[in-house]
């Protein structure tokens, strides 16, 4: 009996000791200090002649460095001993753990194969390949400490023993690092991180000065890249579950933890991307056999503190790379510390008393509430960036473009590359023609974006008819007024507000062919599932979706919208849609619908610029669009919509006759139904949306057209000689896109090219 409580005594020590987490802490605190260790005996050597000392010190670092590897494995595993935990266990412990095994383990033996060429074939060797071995094991060991986060037991093969210890929640690594005692060593972490920035810092430097080995500064600056890239998604990705808790940080959050952190995220990813394009260019110098020569770094403080440019590599590209590298590491560091999570309302103090089982459930509680990783929040930076981004996607590539022009003169060869490697990666954007089919249609995954819409404009949704779509009928929605922009039409019916109303069925938004033609605009366009507002179009997306929705008013509306105007200007002119309607509903199978949509609040969102209506009539006529198009919103701001109040009203739904070839009085009389239902509705529901003194102009004017009128007129029109309307052919509009973006994205890269090299 005494040596069977000895034996569980020592069993407790030992599990103590070995199978905590925070001695797993420990353990990778000095993993990582031997490891860097190993890295300095490995430069070291670097530098000493060839010959047997450099062959032993070279050993005792290689040794060194793969104990450590092996023991960081074997040892630091022993925290998961009690969920399933072997040393052989292929293709176990989750999809994450497996990965990132796979990359330390790849990692780990290509850091030997520099140090056996120097051995084995000494003629073969380059200066910097010991130097190598090291710095590629630092970065095996460090991904073999990330990879024991994220072990998963397997369920098949945990112990079933009676001894061991049965634990139904998360693993004890995830619940030491969501409790108070892991911050301590999470400043380590960080700071670890950072040292690997100053190293690949170092390494950039030490490349620049490499000039009579190209492959060997190619080689170092290749790991220098690989230490920079992983400081940076570890302490974003670790660091911050870390800090925040497993279930509190999501590593894709685009504006979300407040406005400092996004603030410091888009300095510190942008300063990121310049460091890469940096290394880039080195790599393209180094490809071509060109010197090292003084970056823009070192231009920037000769042209600050005066004196003649060096024409050596001091502060050469690799090293003005690391340091733009090492500044976005700092910050990104720094904006961990102000990070403010939007996942709940409750405080910090609130948040550390649940479990982190409960944190779990109430994740995926939020999640569960959109169709979209991305947590719909009431923070106002993300709607606005949203909306903005929206209603202003033409300025992107123009705002590229100038800042590609001002920067070409200090980095030309790095500009052009960037936009040969950006043109080449958009080029299949164009297969599949997705202006007529629709192929690149994610509008149903961005449903948590458009619900910001709704709440920067506080989106009302008011169903006249009180029930919803027939997914098997057919509809042919008209959106009312224009107004400047009139994306409304395009987001207000992917809301979740219209799926609880008006059921599943979401109309494919069909817009002028010109949105096709700009970048950005035209992708944003797409991927909300946009068509072309053509006879192809309007079929295909029937089609697919059952349902569309287009703006009949046309250029004429948004020229004549005023937001300080309180008659709203309607052109009855355009039928087309009507007859387009009649035609589908005689091919379809169901019924068909023509639904009219009104916007309240539409026109006040943006105003043109107030030139004279008949200028910018005959630029429509001219160029089949306003080119005199300057909006402007809040606070006077150019693409600013104002956060007006928008109630979106849907009229009852009008019963479509199927004709193949309807004639032209049978298109006015349903003309005239659908904009009777369309007054009468306004005026029924004006007042209750603050708009009591707005008032609908039509032009032409038009008569109103009663139900039982429309019925005695139609069974007179049916009788009448069917007039056949003339086929239109049909242009293949991918093969314009393509033409007409290409020319416009030749020119720039001409100009571009010019500024570059005259």
């Amino acid at each position: 009996m005494e040596g069977e409580g000895l034996d569980d005594e020592v069993e407790v020590i030992h599990d103590k000791h070995t199978n905590s987490p925070e001695s797993f802490a420990q353990l990778a605190l000095r993993a990582m200090f031997g490891i860097t260790m190993t890295f300095g005996l490995l430069t070291f050597s670097e530098f000493l002649p060839p010959g047997s000392a450099k062959k032993v010190v070279s050993a005792i670092g290689v040794f060194i460095g793969s104990s450590i590897v092996f023991s960081t494995y074997s040892i630091g595993g022993s925290a998961h001993k009690h969920e399933g935990w072997r040393f052989f266990q292929p293709l176990k412990g989750g999809v994450e753990f497996i990965a990132f095994q796979i990359v330390a383990w790849i990692l780990f033996g290509v850091s030997l194969v520099p140090v056996l060429i120097v051995w084995m074939y000494p003629q073969l060797a380059v200066a910097g390949f010991v130097m190598c071995t090291g710095a590629v094991s630092l970065l095996s060991e460090v991904v073999m400490l990330i990879s024991l986060l994220y072990f998963k037991p397997d369920a098949a093969s945990q112990r079933t023993d009676v001894d061991a210890p049965k634990e139904s929640g998360p693993s004890a690594l995830h619940q030491f690092f969501s409790s108070d005692r892991a911050h301590k060593w999470w400043s380590t972490f960080i700071g670890s991180q950072v040292l690997l920035a100053i190293l690949a810092c170092g390494l950039g430097a030490l490349s620049d000065f490499m000039d009579a080995d190209p492959f060997g500064r190619a080689l170092v600056g290749g790991v220098a890249i690989s230490c920079l890239t992983l400081s940076i998604f570890l302490t974003y990705g670790v660091g911050g579950r870390w800090r925040y808790h497993f279930n509190e940080w999501q590593f894709y959050q685009p504006l979300l933890g407040g406005a400092f952190f996004v603030g410091l995220q888009a300095a510190s990813w942008t300063l990121f991307t310049v460091s890469l394009g940096l290394f880039l260019h080195g790599f393209y110098g180094i490809a071509m056999q060109q010197p090292a020569r003084p970056g823009p770094f070192a231009k920037l403080i000769w042209t600050i503190f005066g004196g003649d440019e060096p024409t050596t590599a001091f502060f050469g590209h690799l090293f003005t790379a690391g340091i733009a590298g090492l500044v976005a590491e700092l910050l990104n560091a720094s904006s961990l510390l102000v990070y403010r999570s939007p996942a709940s309302t409750t405080n910090t103090l609130e948040r550390k008393k649940l479990s982190p089982q409960k944190r779990k459930e109430r994740m995926l509680r939020r999640r569960s509430k959109t169709s979209f990783s991305v947590p719909v929040t009431s923070q106002p930076l993300q709607r606005v960036a949203i909306v903005w981004m929206l209603y202003n996607t033409e300025k992107i590539i123009f705002t590229m473009f100038l800042i590609s022009l001002s920067l070409i003169q200090f980095a030309p060869t790095f500009i052009i590359t960037t936009w040969t490697i950006a043109l080449a990666l958009y080029l299949p954007t164009f297969t599949g023609s997705p202006s007529k089919t629709g192929c690149r249609n994610i509008r149903k995954k961005a449903t948590a974006y458009l619900d910001l819409c709704a709440e920067y404009f506080g989106f009302r949704l008011i169903n006249d008819s009180e029930t919803k779509l027939d997914p098997s009928d057919t509809y042919i929605m008209g959106f009312h007024p224009h107004g400047i922009i009139p994306i409304t039409c395009g987001w207000a019916t992917g809301t979740s507000e219209w799926n609880h109303q008006m059921g599943p069925l979401n109309p494919a938004p069909l817009v002028s062919s010109i949105i096709h033609f700009v970048p950005v605009m035209r992708d944003i366009a797409q991927l909300c599932g946009a068509y072309e507002v053509s006879r192809t179009g309007f079929h295909n997306a029937l089609d697919h979706h059952n349902a569309v929705v287009l703006v009949p008013g046309g250029q004429r509306e948004m020229v004549m919208s005023i937001s300080e105007n309180k008659d709203i200007f309607i052109d009855t002119k355009h039928r087309g849609f009507v007859r387009e309607a009649m035609r589908a509903s005689a091919k379809r199978n169901g019924n068909t619908w023509l639904v009219p949509l009104y916007s309240f609040g539409e026109t006040e969102i943006l105003d043109n610029v107030r030139l004279p209506v008949w200028l910018q009539s005959w630029f429509i006529r001219l160029f089949r669009a306003n080119v005199l198009f300057f909006p402007y919103g809040a606070f006077y701001l150019p693409g600013c919509p104002r956060a007006v109040q928008v109630s979106v009203l849907v009229c009852k739904p009008i019963s479509v006759p199927p004709v193949a070839n309807p004639t032209k009085h049978q298109v006015e009389l349903l003309h005239r139904r659908y904009m009777t239902i369309l007054k009468e509705t306004i005026d029924k529901y004006k007042t209750s949306c603050d708009h009591g003194s707005d008032q609908i102009v039509f032009d032409p004017p038009l008569e109103d057209l009663a139900e039982a009128e429309f019925e005695t007129l139609w069974k007179r029109s049916e009788q009448e000689v069917t007039e056949n309307f003339p086929k239109v052919s049909r242009q293949d509009s991918n093969v314009i896109e393509v033409t007409g973006l290409g020319l416009a994205l030749s020119a720039m890269m001409s100009i571009l090219s010019y500024m570059a090299w005259g």
